[in-house]
């Protein structure tokens, strides 16, 4: 029987993003059915001080540099903050396949977060990395676009959206206080969104409290470190880990994506939140093109807010969303063919 191929997965940030590590995790499986697979984390905390930090991003690239080396395969997700690593696989992709994934477009959303240095980087890295046969992973279209006008050619950017896996967790560990909460608040009259995430200003609550205001049969449940604002129809719960948020879910009717794509220059978006409404039986409401509408089976439960109406009336069957979203939004089924494209 052959040894089957090995491939390295340099993931160059950290665990600590409950979200992101189900993410590498659910990619590592997936390409774990083609290749013997090595998941390589940046292993840090938040909690780290600088110096901290900068020993362990050194450590991590100089791991990755010799397990590269050693491996068939080197699939990487794109930071710039690893340059002398990213320069390295750019090289190595002359003698080998390397795939470096992008998820956002950098010099938008670093010129918006004001991290100059960090921009400079990334800048340099693809105005050399146009000059190597390394292969770019776009998780949208409109990403792939920016790095052709960059000069990266054509036929190295290959387009694949996010998927998603459910991440392996105790229900043990969620907060119950928080789901009874919700439950008492809950109107069975009306029609309950969710709006989870992590506190950043392109997520546009403010424009989704502006949204559902107009509707007095919604009400919003809100997870994450938002500051709260009192409202009627609103509930703010704060932060809770996974599991709370997952049970979260059940009680309610349709999830609310990002309102404020534009703030980092983008139009289309593949975020894992949205797959993860999907992957639990929850219509969508964003007002960006998510690339979950590519698929045909999928697009009856992403709405626009000028459809918020048709949404609401619309008969929704948790279990048919779940099981298709399952379908056409795992890793293996979103990956398929990126390691052989022909």
């Amino acid at each position: 029987m052959p040894t089957a191929k090995t491939l390295l997965y340099l993931f160059t940030t950290s665990f600590e993003h409950p979200g992101l590590a189900t993410k590498a995790k659910g990619q590592a499986e997936a390409f774990s059915k083609t290749f013997k697979v090595s998941l390589q984390d940046f292993h840090y905390s938040s909690q780290d001080s600088a110096l901290i930090k900068a020993i362990k991003g050194c450590l991590f690239s100089i791991t990755g540099k010799w397990k590269s080396i050693l491996s068939n395969t080197v699939y990487c997700r794109y930071n710039p903050k690893f340059f002398f690593l990213t320069l390295w696989l750019g090289f190595l992709s002359s003698f080998k396949p390397v795939f470096l994934e992008h998820n956002i477009d950098l010099s938008i959303e670093l010129a918006f977060l004001n991290r100059q240095f960090e921009l400079k980087l990334h800048h340099i890295l693809i105005g050399i990395l146009r000059f190597f046969p390394i292969k770019h992973v776009v998780v949208t279209k409109e990403i792939g676009r920016t790095l052709e006008k960059k000069g990266i050619h054509p036929s190295t950017i290959i387009f694949c959206q996010n998927g998603y896996a459910l991440p392996d967790i105790s229900a043990s560990d969620c907060n119950e206080a928080a789901l009874q909460t919700l439950k008492a608040f809950k109107d069975s009259s009306k029609k309950l969104g969710i709006f989870t995430g992590n506190g950043y200003r392109w997520h546009g609550l403010e424009e989704v409290i502006d949204l559902i205001s107009a509707y007095p049969e919604i009400q919003l449940v809100v997870v994450g470190p938002y500051p709260e604002k009192p409202h009627e129809s609103i509930l703010w719960l704060g932060k809770h880990n996974q599991a709370t948020v997952l049970s979260l879910y059940a009680e309610c009717d349709f999830g609310i994506g990002s309102f404020r794509y534009d703030m980092i220059g983008l139009t289309e978006a593949s975020p894992l939140k949205t797959r993860e409404y999907l992957f639990q039986g929850l219509p969508v409401l964003i007002n960006y093109y998510d690339c979950a509408q590519d698929i045909p089976e999928l697009k009856p439960y992403i709405f626009p807010p000028d459809q918020i109406q048709k949404m609401l009336d619309t008969h929704i069957d948790k279990d048919k969303i779940k099981k298709t979203a399952q379908q056409h939004l795992s890793w293996e089924q979103v990956s398929r063919g990126l390691f052989n494209p022909g």
